[in-house]
């Protein structure tokens, strides 16, 4: 940009896994049609962060620049990657505005960045998995997270297609890249390398190969599952136009993909098995290790453990791909069991600076555990029995699997609250240089999943006392995440949020309302009101409450949808063949979390009405936001509350910030963000919506439900004293449930964050280590 860019206008970044497959798109024109003070441009990201940066241009201007060498200074590159650091970044320069007071009246708000503008994920990029979503509407086809080999392939076509038109041919569209050749091209690919992985991994056991084997079973299943799909709604369609059947095959997507997930978790196993014993075999024997003076020798103890611990790791993670992999509740509960068995191994295996892996890894089983028993029990709630059976039975099976549901997050919640307060513990040790201490983005958003979801099962369960304080836990967990911007997927998941709370606290105050407000034990099950001790006025402040958080979530998504249409250019919502279908204003920045923003917004306001109906049925007014005098731009947009004020006005860089964990006298867990003097830079979703009605097994769990019993399970000792917080105690419920279909959400699958090959210890007495290890 200095020297042989010096006089262009614009500089655009391309990743070596990114072409552009639209010859019609005319970068200058596309820059000319945003706003003058537009510095960057880029697209949306699917998960970890604001942008992805696979593709994006950048103004040849001094602001530019500067832009520039601030992301490459801010942060420690050793610990956080370059969209982490671009969220740095954002979040450094929504402050500077704030404290500057450079905000114009054109902003929605000091929160938001106008030289920044990030587009809907497709227009300048792709929405991964590229096989799946690539289109003739695209513009850019970026292969983010495939093979080598896969991207050759795929582009190879694409190159000739080029070769072929510069010699006078035609240029096809999309270079002549299909979906069908991705697809093709990938299951061919990624079978095969499967096979060869896990031959290798078979015989050898090292982690490098089993992670490469983990790589390629992950795209193989995942076209697997497209595939299968596909011929689901090819059967469908069929069905519908009476046309004739396909011929039945013996090859089933569904078993092919259930026997790669228990192969390879089997297979890790195995290998853990093998080292436990040779362990052993040290301990009771330890001359028995020696080497005889022709044979190599043996590998030292240390080598064996930190080969041991990081198996264990990768078994978890297989553990988790065959929990999805299958649809019987039962099979679940005996795969998370064996999953959470050897975290509470592994965590007694580790030095203290690493049992967060184990902890983040244990809270996200038991999430799953929990969404898993949810879907089932909406599944049962519509489900029709083969007999006719007493509504007390199918609502005492919904019931059960409820509290199942909502004792695994309640598990889920607790092991995050443990989770923060050892890392706050270990940031101030003296092993914090170990350690990235700064707020941990992905690990926050799964946090507020847990306890969203949990909120959310108190009030399905009609306990609503508990359920709204989960939720006013939920809505302070979420505020943090948004880390003082008004912008990305933690906001609009915030929105999300305040409308389910406000959904809960509706409820709770019609039933309160109905019952005269006094609570009690009537209100048709609401029998623990009577904790409030606020007399007849409880439901008035319920339902006040409840207006408040659904005019937030409004003002929120009005906020999305005018920023969208007022920062996207006529370029991206034309109707040439080079516009991307989620340039439409029905999508908000290419999110998937709600399809159509708009249709969500008119579901928000109802409730909003309703709320008010109900309000001045009571004779009263709803009362609004209160509202600081310095905050005069915050009218229109979505109200900032506490937690969330406090973290926008902070001063000083988003890498001088830590997440604080804060006892209430109630007993309650808040979390904030405060100043510290080094900082690093998931996920708010929805409560899940209500699934489809499930086949007729579902029945069988009637009986298991009714009968189903605690257990005791095994302990890992972890340390001498029960009583001591650092030590871990897990009690797995397994009573049995119904069977429910396997769910294709990937946001509930365990996202794990990735971690670094174990090094070896640096202890030179094998005899005198502990086993601790790092990981």
């Amino acid at each position: 940009m200095k020297t042989w860019a010096k006089r262009s206008e614009y500089v655009v970044w391309i990743d070596a896994d990114a072409i552009i497959t639209d010859f019609n798109f005319d970068v200058s024109t596309f820059v000319r049609s945003f706003p003058p003070e537009a510095e960057f441009i880029a697209s949306a990201d699917i998960r970890l962060g604001l942008i992805n940066t696979g593709f994006f241009i950048l103004r040849n201007s001094p602001a530019g620049r500067q832009l520039l060498d601030r992301w490459w200074a801010i942060g420690d590159r050793h610990r956080i990657c370059d969209q982490e650091a671009f969220d740095m970044l954002y979040k450094e320069r929504i402050q500077q505005r704030a404290a500057e007071g450079t905000a114009t009246p054109s902003d929605d708000q000091h929160r938001v960045d106008p030289s920044i503008i990030i587009l809907p994920m497709e227009t300048l990029n792709t929405h991964p998995p590229a096989w799946r979503h690539h289109g003739e509407h695209n513009r850019i086809l970026h292969l983010m997270g495939e093979s080598a080999l896969y991207r050759s392939l795929v582009f190879q076509p694409a190159f000739q297609s080029l070769c072929r038109a510069r010699s006078g041919g035609i240029l096809v569209p999309q270079l002549g890249i299909t979906q069908d050749l991705m697809i093709l091209t990938g299951k061919k690919v990624y079978r095969d390398a499967t096979q060869r992985t896990f031959i290798q991994a078979n015989r050898t056991g090292e982690v490098q190969d089993i992670e490469e084997l983990s790589q390629a079973a992950h795209h193989y299943v995942d076209i697997l599952q497209h595939l299968h799909m596909q011929q689901q709604e090819q059967q469908q369609a069929a069905s519908r136009s009476n046309a004739p059947a396909a011929k039945p095959t013996s090859f089933s997507f569904p078993n092919e993909i259930l026997r790669i997930r228990e192969g390879i978790f089997h297979l890790i196993l195995e290998h853990i098995y093998r080292l436990r014993e040779e362990l052993r075999r040290r301990d009771v024997s330890p001359s028995s290790a020696a080497a005889s003076s022709k044979s190599p020798p043996p590998p030292q103890r240390s080598v064996l453990l930190s080969q041991l611990v990081n198996l264990m790791k990768k078994a978890a993670e297989a553990g988790n791909a065959w929990f999805w992999a299958t649809s019987s509740i039962e099979h679940r509960k005996h795969i998370g069991q064996q999953v959470l068995e050897l975290l509470q191994e592994l965590s007694t295996r580790v030095i203290d600076a690493h049992k967060l892996t184990p902890l983040h890894m244990q809270a996200l089983m038991h999430q799953n555990l929990g969404l898993s028993l949810y879907e089932a029990a909406m599944r049962t709630s519509s489900a029709r029995p083969l007999a006719p059976a007493p509504p007390q039975s199918t609502d005492f099976v919904k019931q059960s699997l409820l509290w199942d549901a909502e004792y695994y997050y309640r598990e889920s919640v607790r092991l995050f609250d443990v989770y923060w307060s050892t890392k706050e513990k270990l940031s101030s040790s003296s092993r914090s240089e170990t350690l990235p201490i700064e707020f941990d983005t992905a690990v926050h958003r799964e946090y507020v999943q847990s306890l969203q979801v949990y909120a959310g099962l108190l009030c399905l369960r009609r306990q609503f006392h508990d359920g709204v304080i989960a939720w006013q836990r939920a809505m302070d967990a979420a505020e943090v995440a948004t880390q003082g911007m008004d912008i990305g997927l933690d906001y609009e998941k915030l929105g999300i949020i305040y409308y389910n709370a406000a959904v809960c606290h509706a409820e709770y105050g019609h039933i309160l309302s109905s019952s005269g407000g006094g609570g009690g034990a009537g209100g048709g099950g609401v029998g623990t009101d009577a904790r409030d001790g606020k007399g007849p006025s409880r439901h008035v402040d319920i339902l006040q409450t409840s207006y408040r958080l659904v005019t937030r979530s409004s003002s929120i998504f009005q906020q999305l949808i005018a920023d969208h249409l007022r920062r996207m250019p006529e370029a991206t919502s034309s109707s040439s063949s080079s516009s991307s279908p989620s340039s439409s204003s029905t999508t908000i920045r290419g999110y998937d979390e709600i399809s159509d923003v708009p249709a969500f917004l008119r579901q928000v306001q109802s409730l909003e009405q309703q709320v008010i109906r109900k309000l001045a049925d009571l004779g009263l007014h709803p009362l609004k936001e209160p509202t600081s005098p310095s905050a005069k731009n915050q009218e229109t947009t979505a109200a900032a509350t506490n937690t969330a004020a406090a973290v926008a006005a902070m001063a000083g860089s988003p890498s001088s910030t830590v997440m604080k964990r804060i006892v209430l006298s109630d007993g309650s867990v808040k979390y904030v963000l405060q100043p510290h003097e080094r900082s690093h830079g998931h996920e708010a979703v929805a409560v899940p919506p209500q699934g489809q009605p499930s086949r007729a097994e579902n029945a069988r769990g009637t009986a298991a439900a009714a009968t189903a019993a605690e257990e005791e399970e095994e302990e890992w000792e972890e340390c001498a004293d029960v009583d001591d917080p650092e030590c871990l105690v897990f009690d797995v419920d397994e009573s049995p449930a119904a069977d429910i279909e396997t769910t294709t959400a990937s946001s509930a699958s365990l996202q794990l964050s990735s971690t670094e090959t174990v090094p070896r210890s640096s202890s030179s007495d094998d005899d005198e280590e502990s086993d601790h290890v790092l990981i």
